[in-house]
């Protein structure tokens, strides 16, 4: 059985790793991390047999809507998780 992989795209902070990336390795996924939206546009173009993606809705270089709306369609992840202040959203297939 291969494992889910999964593309978390994350803010960097120094010295500590992110929580949600905890939270998925340690359901024993695979996960590939990015520290910005253009870096996960680079990622999945590497990388295009994702299982889904998780996104922290404060990436600043590019809108989280525009990059749920780019990546979705063309690279047929089934399913985003977006946090933003606490609050957690499912958006599938946009």
């Amino acid at each position: 059985m291969t494992r889910p992989c999964f593309l978390v795209i994350d803010r960097e902070f120094p010295g500590s790793i992110s929580t949600r990336k905890l939270v998925i390795e340690t359901a024993k996924f695979n996960v590939i991390t990015a520290y910005s939206g253009l870096e996960a546009f680079d990622t999945v173009q590497r990388f295009p047999a994702l299982s889904g993606a998780v996104v922290d809705g404060g990436i600043e270089d590019i809108p989280c809507a525009d990059l749920v709306r780019v990546l979705v369609p063309c690279r047929g992840i089934q399913w985003f998780a977006m946090a933003l202040n606490r609050l957690f959203q499912i958006v599938s297939k946009v």
